[in-house]
């Protein structure tokens, strides 16, 4: 799923709609409900760290090409890996 052009369009779609559900400029919000919405759980307090790293890198990397990216397409980018993640491809 990493590579799939579907996994990257949902996550996008996902990203825009967790956005609209979470306060403004609230990373952690939107990390929380992510977690929430993909994996049916809460974050602990280091994937919280992670995610929030991520989100900076992320943005750092996305600066350095044409104009400032927009806060879907970097949340875009966490729900991708999210949907990647060993919680939610794998049946318990």
């Amino acid at each position: 799923m990493s590579n799939s052009k579907l996994a990257i369009e949902i996550a996008s779609t996902i990203a825009a709609q967790l956005s609209q559900a979470s306060p403004k400029n609230d990373q952690v919000a939107f990390i929380e409900k992510a977690f929430q919405t993909l994996l049916g759980r809460d974050p602990d307090e280091l994937e919280i760290k992670e995610c929030v790293i991520f989100i900076e890198e992320i943005s750092q990397l996305f600066s350095k090409g044409k104009g400032t990216p927009s806060t879907t397409r970097i949340h875009s980018r966490l729900v991708h890996a999210l949907l990647n993640h060993n919680d939610f491809i794998s049946i318990r």
